[in-house]
């Protein structure tokens, strides 16, 4: 199998793919969270967004449409990112709850019935749209499925059955935690003196 090609930013490094681990739309109304979240890697410094037009480009490949950004677009959407991503890591909601009043929504008839949206052209709708995402992914039970690998800490959707999942994929950073284990578990035993045999009485 040819190995997987990942983006890069401006400056050559490796970012998240955007469908990584090939699970593009199993996240369902997260998949648009989560994509929004790897979008900068935690391992090296990456950014996708490193200036206005890198954001802006980001966004017109996502399908979003914007005015362009202004600086205080660029920090409001960083500030955004770790909020969420705060959350997922921690598995908690407290940080995404500081967003919720911020968020400008709006109502739109949808098959006979409203359904609020986010409002406006501006960065700030697209962020309405990533919380208004989060907020019906908790009504519906499924923002706890939305994980932080324990090895890379991209952002992930976790399919078990138990929602135990630990890593973005089992081939990749699941093999490399595994890999890591087993090198702690020889240099700990490497380390650890033998036991002398007891002495017999009278010698």
């Amino acid at each position: 199998m040819a190995a997987r090609t990942h983006p890069r930013d401006s400056t050559g490094l490796v970012l998240p793919d955007g469908s990584w681990p090939d699970a593009r739309g199993v996240a369902g109304p997260l998949e648009r969270v989560r994509r929004f979240c790897n979008t900068v890697n935690r391992e090296n410094g990456a950014d996708a967004w490193r200036s206005t037009s890198e954001l802006d480009a980001w966004l017109a490949r996502e399908g979003y449409r914007v005015r362009p950004s202004r600086a205080a677009d660029l920090r409001r959407v960083k500030a955004v990112r770790e909020a969420i991503w705060d959350s997922v890591r921690s598995g908690t909601r407290d940080a995404i709850a500081v967003l919720v009043p911020s968020v400008r929504v709006g109502c739109e008839a949808a098959g006979g019935t409203l359904r609020l949206v986010a409002a406006g052209d501006a960065v700030e709708a697209v962020v309405s749209e990533v919380v208004l995402d989060i907020c019906a992914a908790e009504r519906a039970g499924t923002f706890a499925r939305l994980k932080s690998c324990d090895h890379c800490r991209w952002v992930f959707y976790d399919t078990s059955k138990n929602r135990t999942g630990r890593w973005c994929s089992m081939q990749a950073c699941g093999g490399r935690e595994k890999a890591k284990a087993y090198r702690r578990r020889r240099s700990s035993d490497r380390l650890t003196p033998a036991r002398s045999a007891p002495r017999e009485e009278g010698r």
